[in-house]
């Protein structure tokens, strides 16, 4: 009896990462879905549920950073809020990368955070506003409402 309790709880024990990484796994998916229908604060959601169950998870990181850069035109108004979810989404690869040891992954995350930096806000088109300086924190607000770090474009 006590022998048939153990192996039950044994086999519970090692089905429950696999149980989690299903529940990831679907919970990313649902992510993709709301992303590609354009409900980002859904698939935010759903990403962010994948990080708080697996802080590592560097695909929920990704699926984040894509809700940022897609929500970019049809929820902001002005270019340096613009500029500003580019400097929120670049962060959020550049996380993702730290996160994976899959070089492709990493290779992957890496390439959009370069690709997306290219977009970021450039002062002196507007050199006449007092902008946030370089390094400081800004809120983005919206549906987003995170602070990220002001960076600029500079010509590379």
């Amino acid at each position: 009896m006590i022998r048939s309790i153990l192996i039950v709880i044994i086999s519970l024990y090692l089905t429950i990462p696999v149980a989690c990484q299903n529940a990831d796994s679907l919970l990313l998916i649902k992510a993709k879905i709301e992303l590609k229908n354009g409900n980002f604060s859904k698939s935010r959601d759903y990403a962010e549920k994948v990080i708080q169950t697996n802080l590592t998870n560097s695909d929920a990181y990704i699926v984040l950073g894509q809700a940022y850069i897609s929500s970019i035109d049809s929820c902001f108004k002005y270019e340096f809020d613009k500029g500003m979810v580019y400097c929120l989404a670049v962060q959020t690869f550049e996380k993702a990368a730290s996160l994976t040891t899959d070089s492709v992954k990493k290779s992957n995350a890496l390439n959009l955070a370069k690709l997306y930096s290219n977009y970021f806000f450039d002062p002196s088109v507007y050199h006449h506003i007092d902008w946030p300086k370089e390094g400081e924190e800004f809120l983005i607000e919206n549906w987003i409402n995170k602070k990220t770090i002001v960076h600029y474009y500079k010509i590379k």
